[in-house]
């Protein structure tokens, strides 16, 4: 159990600079899409979002396919409280996709997701 909470810690630490890391890839995102549109004069497309934003998007899969396994690690650690708080980082990072606006929190199409 040791070892475990000893992971458990570790694996918090990472999770955490995973967060900071891609609030700056957000960041950097906005800042590119915006200097897009002033050198050209153009609209923003979906590519052009994509573009900017994939190491952000890409970086937010990667955070939630870890929380997932910071779960499985507190169930290793078999402390009630880090089991709460981690099934509560999960819910956290579930409900981050299902953000409003969000194409990818409707199951159909993003037309019929008006919230």
């Amino acid at each position: 159990m040791n070892a475990f909470r000893g992971i458990y810690r570790i694996w918090a630490t990472i999770l955490t600079a995973a967060v900071v890391v891609q609030i700056f890839f957000a960041g950097y995102g906005a800042f590119d899409t915006v200097d897009k549109v002033s050198s050209n004069g153009a609209t923003v497309d979906e590519d052009s979002l994509e573009t900017s934003f994939g190491a952000h998007i890409g970086l937010g899969y990667f955070i939630f396919l870890g929380t997932l396994v910071f779960l499985l690690i507190s169930f290793g650690t078999r402390d009630r409280r880090r089991i709460y708080r981690a099934l509560g980082v999960v819910d956290w990072s579930c409900c981050r996709f299902s953000w409003p606006g969000s194409a990818r929190a409707c199951p159909t199409s993003s037309a019929d997701c008006t919230r």
